[in-house]
């Protein structure tokens, strides 16, 4: 076989391929493989070509580049390939073939059943690449393959689409469509939405480095609603220039419950036995800047278009405006599910903009945003169940609200709790890791009133002092439906408070809140009245005396069942007068204790002490540094029995 000589020129490249009929048939036979390479065969050579081909009836390649074809002998040898049986390549690279050449090899894909891909570029930097005929043999023993075309940097405009649409309407297993790195342009994309339904692909069209603007955005995103197969339309506007059509193929709706399982949609009439079998579809596009008016434009396509579930929008420059345009167009995007603008820069009031498309859609069920640029929405269709002779509405599901490291300082958590007031059904407000002080958690203590529908606020992370601490715990106290604060001021503690409208549980948890002396008593004071049922104060140094202040409030939360002492720097005797003050609590209470030098010695003192004058003392646990004892108001009887314990097997009981 002669070497090819490499020299800028037209690439094509057929495809034939024989390794699955091989393997379907076990049947190995030799192959043959012709190279006419620079010998200046022309298009009057093409029917001695022919004569010769006869003779050669297992031809696995030909190689007929670097030669002088031209258009005339390209449409010459495209008549007669049916006829061979060339099993795995043709190439006829550098054959000076013109674009209008290049168009008839789209009839090899019709003329030729066992083609696979058929591969034209314009070579510039690269080294030629074969231009491919592949061959799958009987196909009645092999499935005919995906098949593809590559017209690339073919130079083609407007006026070869029509002729490439009509060369491929009856070609219908045509796989993937690469048009790529063309200059079609804006006029080019908007020809090529419209012969969509004659090209029949059912996989990919690629579009990409076509010189188009936002008129050919448009133009793309209007064919989600022409073409019932698209998937999705992903378009770039920057550097990667992409440009991409993708089909859900042929075979996608041949049995309704794949569809069901893999889209996971299913209408509300479906449930009740009208399927809706809609393609789920994407819309993509980055790096395409526009103002409010184009965007608006978008919206109007998009609200036209059935089944589209996904819009992303990363990686663009949105304005203030245009996310306003965006989010009053959201209620009549009727299938979206998410709505994704990730990677865009988002300002202060963008923040609220998309916390607000809570009221502007009922459908939204998530909003997420991040300052550092992330942002997406969820929507779910509002669903009904059959009741009696008509259809009622489901129970709404939980909404959610993440506005985690925002930034978000007082003014805007005023502005954002008014949006809120407003807003149906709201569950959950994540404002971790943001810049909320004193002052901020003092406004937000004072707005939860308003926010009745709330189960969860999260407010970690965000540099609480004792006394934001303390703001936040009087939320027990000044809103109604408040069941439990946590508040712990350790670098990777939680913070949150949590919502009911009835609940048999009160709870306080404060970790690490480093109170001074003032600050505990206020903290006393404030759980006085609080009807707490779980009271957690582990690691607060507050100390003997803080310890004896305390108890002064325990003894009348008649509701409390656990107490949490552990590491809060108390002394034995401290922890004696505890129980010593509490021997005649009427109600089940456990109280935890823990503290670096607690032994056995401590802690058997601890049990002679009080097990035989304090009757309500149920059990005592000890498990290295830590004692659990439980009071009940008949447990003398359980302490008898420990007692007895403890005289039989001594050491082993604690």
């Amino acid at each position: 076989m002669q070497s090819i000589e490499r020299r800028r020129g037209r690439v094509i490249v057929l495809k034939h391929l024989l390794d699955d009929e091989i393997a379907n048939t076990g049947v190995y036979q030799t192959f043959f493989f012709y190279s006419l390479v620079n010998c200046k065969l022309a298009a009057q050579h093409v029917q001695d070509l022919h004569r010769i081909l006869h003779c050669c009836p297992q031809l696995a390649s030909l190689d007929l580049s670097g030669n002088e074809l031209k258009d005339p002998g390209l449409r010459r040898l495209v008549a007669i390939l049916p006829e061979f049986h060339i099993s795995k390549l043709i190439n006829l690279s550098n054959n000076c073939i013109s674009e209008d050449g290049v168009l008839c090899l789209a009839l090899v894909l019709k003329e030729c059943p066992r083609m696979l891909e058929i591969e034209a570029r314009e070579e510039r930097k690269t080294p030629p690449v074969d231009f491919r005929l592949s061959s799958t043999g009987d196909a009645k023993i092999v499935p005919a393959p995906l098949r593809k075309l590559s017209l690339t940097n073919c130079r083609f405009q407007v006026k070869h689409l029509e002729e490439l649409a009509c060369t491929l309407e009856n070609c219908s297993d045509l796989a993937q469509l690469d048009l790529s790195n063309n200059s079609l342009g804006d006029r080019g994309i908007e020809k090529l939405v419209e012969l969509l339904p004659k090209l029949h692909v059912s996989k990919l069209i690629n579009v990409s480095n076509n010189f188009i603007s936002l008129a050919g955005v448009l133009s793309l995103a209007g064919c989600l609603n022409r073409v019932k197969e698209i998937t999705e339309v992903a378009i770039s506007l920057g550097t990667s220039g992409k440009g991409l059509l993708k089909f859900c193929g042929k075979y996608r709706f041949q049995q309704e419950q794949e569809f069901q399982e893999s889209s996971k949609i299913l209408s509300i009439g479906a449930r009740y036995g009208k399927q809706d079998l809609c393609v789920p579809k994407k819309m993509s596009l980055e790096e395409c800047e526009m103002d409010d008016k184009t965007m608006g434009n978008l919206c109007l396509i998009l609200e036209q278009c059935s089944g589209l579930t996904e819009l992303d929008l990363s990686n663009n420059a949105l304005s203030d405006e245009v996310i306003t345009e965006l989010l009053n167009h959201l209620p009549d995007l009727h299938d979206l599910k998410i709505l994704n603008i990730t990677d865009n820069i988002i300002s202060p009031d963008a923040i609220l903009l998309l916390a607000n498309s809570l009221n502007i859609c009922e459908n939204v069920l998530e909003v997420d945003v991040r300052a550092s640029g992330r942002a997406s929405i969820i929507l779910m269709k509002k669903a009904y169940r059959l009741e009696g002779n008509g259809k009622k509405p489901v129970p709404p599901c939980s909404r959610i609200l993440s506005l985690r490291a925002c930034n978000l300082v007082k003014t805007d958590l005023e502005k954002l709790f008014k949006i809120l007031e407003h807003c149906k059904d709201l569950t959950e407000l994540d404002l971790s890791c943001n810049l909320l002080g004193d002052e901020e958690l003092q406004y937000l203590r004072d707005s939860l009133p308003k926010l009745d529908v709330l189960k969860q606020i999260d407010i970690s992370n965000n540099g609480i002092s004792p006394a934001g601490a303390l703001y936040l715990v009087e939320s027990l106290n000044t809103c109604k439906n408040v069941v439990e604060v946590e508040v712990s001021l350790s670098p990777h503690g939680r913070s949150f408070i949590k919502f009911a409208k009835t609940c048999e549980k009160k709870v306080c948890s404060v970790n690490e809140c480093k109170f001074k002396e003032e600050e505990l008593l206020k903290f006393f004071s404030i759980i006085e009245y609080t009807h707490l049922t779980e009271l957690n104060l582990a690691c607060n140094m507050m100390g003997d005396e803080g310890l004896r202040n305390l108890v002064k409030v325990v003894v009348n939360l008649k509701d409390l069942k656990e107490l949490n002492l552990q590491r809060t720097g108390i002394s034995l005797v401290a922890m004696k007068d505890v129980l010593e003050a509490l021997k005649n609590y009427p109600k089940t209470l456990t109280i935890r204790f823990q503290e670096w030098w607690i032994n056995f010695e401590n802690v058997a003192d601890l049990v002679q002490c009080v097990i035989s004058t304090h009757l309500n003392i149920a059990d005592i646990g000890v498990k290295n540094d830590n004692i659990l004892i439980r009071l009940m108001d008949n447990g003398w009887r359980s302490a008898e029995t420990l007692w007895s314990d403890y005289d039989r097997y001594g050491d082993n009981v604690i």
